[in-house]
């Protein structure tokens, strides 16, 4: 599964650096509740990276039902590292990990993202939420 055109530099996404996916993780992970938790692509800050709250993050998804979930659907870990690695600039550090969302690492994003996020977004979750629920039986 192909989470986006990996031939073209990801920061032309306009879900890139905008806050996006952490409006819609948060929305999607309440409507969700306590079997839900949010995930962090992650890159290693340098040779010495310590995983773990360490490193710079790039993305967030839902890990909900056995996947893993963002605005453009369903995925593997696996899916999920191979894209991003494919799509991220040279200039970005790899391996890239997955790890478990921490809010001081996501400080950088700006309230003023929060603040224009819409109704939409918060209506879009719980629809994609009590899909999934319906679909992995919650």
């Amino acid at each position: 599964m192909t989470l986006w055109d990996t031939t073209t530099d990801r920061s032309d996404d306009p879900f890139w650096v905008t806050g996006g996916c952490l409006i819609l993780a948060q929305a999607l992970k309440k409507e969700l509740g306590r079997k839900a938790s949010l995930v962090d692509v992650v890159e290693p800050d340098g040779p010495g990276f310590r995983p773990l709250y360490g490193g710079t993050p790039h993305h967030v998804l839902v890990r909900f039902g056995g996947y893993l979930w963002d605005a453009r659907g369903r995925h593997t870990d696996a899916e999920v590292i191979d894209a991003w690695e494919k799509a991220a600039p040279k200039s970005v550090r790899r391996p890239l990990n997955l790890e478990p969302h921490h809010t001081e690492r996501a400080r950088d994003v700006s309230m003023k993202t929060f603040t224009k996020a819409s109704l939409a977004v918060q209506r879009a979750a719980r629809v994609l939420a009590a899909t999934l629920a319906a679909v992995t039986n919650r």
